[in-house]
């Protein structure tokens, strides 16, 4: 699959997440940064899904990867910080 197709895999796992479809966003938002690793609005939400999934590991990595693409994303930043929180 194209590199392209990433942003239809990250906006389909928006509107499953609308739809309380979690385990299926997840899905469509690993692919979406599989195809496009550099993606980091995919990223991001894949964070935010771990984290209400109680996943905090998984979205610490996430937010690392946010980070590393957009140094200055003060929400993912702010996301890591309390998913690191004890």
């Amino acid at each position: 699959a194209a590199p392209e197709r990433a942003g239809l895999h990250m906006n389909l796992a928006l509107a499953l997440i609308r739809n309380g479809k979690d385990a299926e966003a997840l899905a469509e938002l690993e692919r979406a940064t599989s195809l496009r690793p550099n993606l980091a609005a995919a990223w991001l939400q894949l964070g935010e899904l771990r984290m209400r999934r109680k996943e905090m590991a998984a979205a610490i990595e996430a937010f690392q990867r946010v980070l590393a693409i957009e140094p200055a994303d003060r929400r993912a930043a702010a996301l890591l910080r309390r998913a690191q929180a004890p």
